[in-house]
């Protein structure tokens, strides 16, 4: 009994160690899958507003940038520091062109050198998809709305590559919300306008079809009409058939009559009588 006793605490041990260390494996798996998820590059530019204490980061992992673009773009980066801080992020390892990957790669940097309430703007850049992210106080003016209408504006300089071109009017129109202007949303009324005519449409497929819709009469409607309907055409007389009728002479009366008559024609009768 000892023995197995033995055995048995053995075998629970043994399960044990194994379990422990599928764990470690896991949580080591896991930091080397979130390590790899967002690589932290080197900045290649920094500024700091030292009256607002703001700062601006240019990370160019995916070398998008000439040096001298990379030093005139972090020079009107220094606008924003008024506001809010500043990143500029290009990065190559987002394959599947997903936007949560972006979404989260924004995130990932804005908490590392902002946390997650300091005012801060985030562009990134990766593999010709572009994102706009806010947070702080300038997420209340650079809402979502508004960060997609700034992609929309910019997408065709990084669909041709104009890197410089798209941040540059990235980050002015992110100044020009911050100062209460207005900025170009030619997405945002071309997408009403059509939601504007499809409903349109809709509304007046509804009513034309609520008015031709066939109604079904009632008896009563059906004989009314079927009465105020009916037309003779052509008529014409046919001769049917000849009857005669016999009227005895009265006794009272000292003459006689008779006649006859048919359809389709009538004669005249004769009456006479005599006295003595």
């Amino acid at each position: 009994m000892k023995a197995i006793s033995n055995y048995v605490n053995h075998i629970k041990n043994a399960g044990l160690a194994v379990g422990a260390a599928a764990v470690a494996s896991a949580v080591i798996f896991s930091s080397a899958l979130n390590a790899k998820a967002y690589e932290k590059y080197e900045a290649d530019q920094y500024a700091k507003d030292s009256s607002t204490g703001y700062e601006a980061y240019i990370f160019d992992g995916g070398d998008y940038l000439t040096d001298s673009e990379e030093a005139d773009l972090i020079d009107e980066m220094k606008d924003l520091l008024a506001y809010s801080n500043v990143i500029y992020i290009t990065d190559e390892n987002n394959y599947n062109y997903s936007m949560s990957y972006s979404d989260g790669l924004a995130r990932y940097y804005a908490h590392e050198y902002f946390g997650d309430y300091d005012s801060a703007i985030v562009y990134v850049c990766d593999n010709e998809y572009d994102l706009i992210y806010s947070q702080g106080k300038v997420g209340k003016t650079i809402t979502v709305a508004k960060q997609n209408s700034i992609t929309d504006n910019i997408y065709t300089y990084s669909a041709r590559e104009q890197y410089y071109k798209a941040a540059h009017i990235a980050f002015d129109q992110c100044e020009r919300l911050l100062q209460g202007r207005a900025i170009a949303e030619p997405m945002k009324y071309i997408c009403n306008a059509f939601i504007g005519l499809f409903i349109g449409f809709i509304v007046c497929y509804l009513y034309v079809s609520k008015k031709s819709s066939l109604k079904y009469a009632g008896y009563d409607e059906m004989i009314a009409g079927a009465i105020s309907f009916v037309e003779k055409s052509d008529a014409q007389a046919r001769y049917v058939s000849t009857s005669r009728t016999y009227s005895p002479r009265s006794s009272s009366s000292g003459g006689h009559g008779g006649g006859h008559h048919g359809g389709g024609h009538h004669g005249g009768g004769h009456s006479g009588g005599h006295s003595h």
